[in-house]
């Protein structure tokens, strides 16, 4: 893919690019993921869902397949073994091109054909092989954003993988060049607006998730080391 440069200059190569999600079984996460995909699902070269359960059998399976379906996108399944970097990893590998941006179904992008064209070029040059933007995560009673994160948003994904089962983040294979996008081109806002029992139900997700990696295996968990990282995650879940 190129763009023709002006008064005679050289074609600006430009790259293709996908979009990874996971999204779970569930009618709400359907409707989170059709607004997701109204605000960033024009841009990318292809879409790719994967659905963490078995098949189309599980409930709220099909709601989901359905929304994905509409906007166009590859769907896939994977079976949810408590592990998000599983399921995140295989999502990157139903990629067909190589340049992957990822997001959760309660995600929403700004400026979304901005971002495509930054994309395309900053990728086309080959100079990077991470874009970092502004995630807008929490907001206050009044709509006001509380906390802002930087993630690595767009990605190389031969350069990359992901870890942990839980919070899980992309993690360098080998030393990478990444860059840093300026919130006017782009920013990713996080939708996260549950009841009180969907964020009891997140919250035992999380420690039932954690116990199972982490916990001794007398105790009836995997015996994995369990770092600094993960400690505190963990703590924080109990409290």
């Amino acid at each position: 893919m190129s763009e023709g440069g002006m008064n005679g200059t050289m074609p600006v190569k430009l790259a293709k690019w996908s979009l990874a999600m996971i999204v779970a079984p569930e009618e709400s996460r359907a409707v989170e993921l059709e607004k997701c995909l109204k605000s960033i699902a024009a841009y990318p070269d292809e879409v790719c869902i994967t659905i963490t359960a078995k098949d189309d059998s599980t409930p709220g399976a099909k709601a989901v397949e359905s929304v994905a379906k509409q906007f166009g996108a590859k769907v896939s399944y994977f079976e949810w073994i408590e592990d998000f970097s599983a399921a995140r990893n295989f999502s990157f590998a139903q990629c067909h091109h190589d340049v992957v941006m990822w997001l959760d179904s309660d995600d929403t992008v700004e400026s979304p054909q901005t971002l495509s064209k930054c994309i395309r070029q900053v990728f086309g040059k080959g100079e990077v092989d991470a874009i970092h933007s502004e995630y807008l995560y929490d907001f206050d009673e009044k709509g006001q954003c509380t906390t802002v994160l930087s993630r690595e948003r767009i990605v190389d994904r031969r350069s990359f993988e992901w870890r942990a089962p839980i919070h899980e983040l992309l993690c360098e294979k080998f030393q990478t060049r990444p860059t840093r996008l300026p919130p006017q081109l782009g920013r990713i806002i996080h939708n996260h607006k549950r009841n009180d029992a969907a964020q009891k139900a997140s919250l035992e997700r999380n420690l039932r998730i954690i116990e199972h990696h982490y916990l001794p295996v007398d105790a009836g968990g995997l015996g994995k080391a369990c770092n600094e990282r993960m400690l505190f995650y963990w703590a924080n879940t109990l409290l």
